[in-house]
Protein backbone atom coordinates (compact mmCIF):
# COMPACT_ATOMS: atom_id res chain seq x y z
CA UNK A 1 0.00 0.00 0.00
CA UNK A 2 1.29 2.94 -0.84
CA UNK A 3 1.84 6.28 1.38
CA UNK A 4 -0.89 8.54 -0.05
CA UNK A 5 -3.11 5.31 0.10
CA UNK A 6 -2.35 4.87 3.34
CA UNK A 7 -3.54 8.31 4.36
CA UNK A 8 -6.68 7.94 2.59
CA UNK A 9 -8.23 5.13 4.68
CA UNK A 10 -8.06 7.31 7.40
CA UNK A 11 -11.54 8.90 7.71
CA UNK A 12 -10.21 11.87 9.23
CA UNK A 13 -8.01 12.93 6.39
CA UNK A 14 -11.00 12.50 4.24
CA UNK A 15 -13.19 14.47 6.41
CA UNK A 16 -10.69 17.43 6.13
CA UNK A 17 -10.41 16.95 2.37
CA UNK A 18 -14.13 16.94 1.45
CA UNK A 19 -13.92 20.09 4.28
CA UNK A 20 -11.71 21.67 1.51
CA UNK A 21 -14.17 20.97 -1.17
CA UNK A 22 -17.17 22.52 1.00
CA UNK A 23 -15.04 25.52 1.60
CA UNK A 24 -14.32 25.94 -2.02
CA UNK A 25 -17.75 25.53 -3.02
CA UNK A 26 -19.57 27.82 -0.96
CA UNK A 27 -16.24 30.38 -1.81
CA UNK A 28 -17.56 29.71 -5.89
CA UNK A 29 -21.27 29.82 -4.77
CA UNK A 30 -20.60 33.56 -2.49
CA UNK A 31 -18.13 34.89 -5.23
CA UNK A 32 -19.69 33.66 -8.31
CA UNK A 33 -19.35 36.62 -10.33
CA UNK A 34 -15.82 37.24 -9.05
CA UNK A 35 -13.06 34.33 -7.90
CA UNK A 36 -16.00 31.95 -7.94
CA UNK A 37 -15.71 31.28 -11.49
CA UNK A 38 -11.87 30.47 -10.65
CA UNK A 39 -12.46 28.52 -7.58
CA UNK A 40 -15.40 26.66 -9.42
CA UNK A 41 -13.94 24.09 -11.61
CA UNK A 42 -10.79 23.31 -9.30
CA UNK A 43 -13.21 22.39 -6.33
CA UNK A 44 -15.12 20.17 -8.83
CA UNK A 45 -11.71 18.62 -9.84
CA UNK A 46 -10.90 17.47 -6.51
CA UNK A 47 -14.30 16.22 -5.63
CA UNK A 48 -14.02 14.25 -8.62
CA UNK A 49 -10.54 12.99 -7.31
CA UNK A 50 -11.64 12.25 -4.19
CA UNK A 51 -14.50 10.31 -5.62
CA UNK A 52 -12.94 8.19 -8.05
CA UNK A 53 -9.93 7.55 -5.64
CA UNK A 54 -11.65 6.69 -1.78
CA UNK A 55 -15.35 5.19 -1.10
CA UNK A 56 -17.90 7.07 -0.89
CA UNK A 57 -18.78 6.87 3.31
CA UNK A 58 -19.57 9.10 5.96
CA UNK A 59 -16.47 11.41 5.40
CA UNK A 60 -18.86 13.31 3.08
CA UNK A 61 -20.69 15.33 5.38
CA UNK A 62 -16.63 17.45 5.46
CA UNK A 63 -18.48 19.36 3.11
CA UNK A 64 -21.29 20.98 5.36
CA UNK A 65 -18.38 21.64 8.01
CA UNK A 66 -16.20 23.07 4.87
CA UNK A 67 -18.79 25.36 4.14
CA UNK A 68 -18.41 27.45 7.43
CA UNK A 69 -15.00 28.52 6.54
CA UNK A 70 -15.78 31.47 4.51
CA UNK A 71 -19.25 31.69 6.26
CA UNK A 72 -16.87 32.73 9.53
CA UNK A 73 -14.61 34.86 6.83
CA UNK A 74 -17.62 37.03 6.32
CA UNK A 75 -18.46 37.36 9.42
CA UNK A 76 -15.00 38.34 10.60
CA UNK A 77 -14.71 41.27 7.63
CA UNK A 78 -17.69 42.84 9.42
CA UNK A 79 -17.10 42.38 12.76
CA UNK A 80 -17.13 46.31 13.32
CA UNK A 81 -20.55 45.96 11.87
CA UNK A 82 -23.38 46.87 11.36
CA UNK A 83 -23.26 50.14 9.91
CA UNK A 84 -20.56 52.54 8.91
CA UNK A 85 -17.61 51.79 9.86
CA UNK A 86 -14.55 54.43 9.42
CA UNK A 87 -11.25 54.15 9.52
CA UNK A 88 -8.92 56.91 10.24
CA UNK A 89 -5.31 56.51 8.91
CA UNK A 90 -2.39 59.36 9.36
CA UNK A 91 -3.29 61.08 5.69
CA UNK A 92 -6.99 60.04 4.97
CA UNK A 93 -9.95 58.44 6.46
CA UNK A 94 -12.01 55.67 4.92
CA UNK A 95 -15.65 54.65 5.53
CA UNK A 96 -17.48 51.09 4.20
CA UNK A 97 -20.69 50.28 5.28
CA UNK A 98 -20.68 46.89 6.79
CA UNK A 99 -23.40 44.01 7.74
CA UNK A 100 -23.77 42.48 11.12
CA UNK A 101 -21.17 39.89 11.71
CA UNK A 102 -23.94 37.67 13.84
CA UNK A 103 -26.03 36.14 11.25
CA UNK A 104 -22.83 34.86 9.37
CA UNK A 105 -21.35 33.50 13.10
CA UNK A 106 -24.17 31.52 13.28
CA UNK A 107 -24.66 29.99 9.78
CA UNK A 108 -20.81 29.08 9.88
CA UNK A 109 -21.19 27.74 13.69
CA UNK A 110 -24.32 25.91 12.58
CA UNK A 111 -22.67 24.41 9.47
CA UNK A 112 -19.79 23.56 11.32
CA UNK A 113 -21.56 21.25 13.97
CA UNK A 114 -23.77 20.01 11.74
CA UNK A 115 -20.91 18.03 10.23
CA UNK A 116 -18.94 17.21 12.94
CA UNK A 117 -21.70 15.89 14.76
CA UNK A 118 -23.06 13.86 12.04
CA UNK A 119 -19.73 12.58 11.44
CA UNK A 120 -19.07 11.66 14.80
CA UNK A 121 -22.60 9.76 14.79
CA UNK A 122 -22.18 7.58 11.33
CA UNK A 123 -19.09 6.82 13.11
CA UNK A 124 -20.25 4.82 15.90
CA UNK A 125 -21.26 1.31 15.49
CA UNK A 126 -25.13 0.73 17.08
CA UNK A 127 -25.15 -2.16 19.01
CA UNK A 128 -28.69 -4.15 18.63
CA UNK A 129 -30.62 -4.28 22.34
Amino acid sequence: MTAARKVLTNPRVRFVLWAVVGAGGCLALLGALSIGMFVGPVVALLALVLLLTTDVDRSMVGTVSGMSVPLFYVAWLNRDGPGEVCRVEEHFTACAEQWSPWPWLAAGLAFAAVGIVVFQRLGHKRVPA
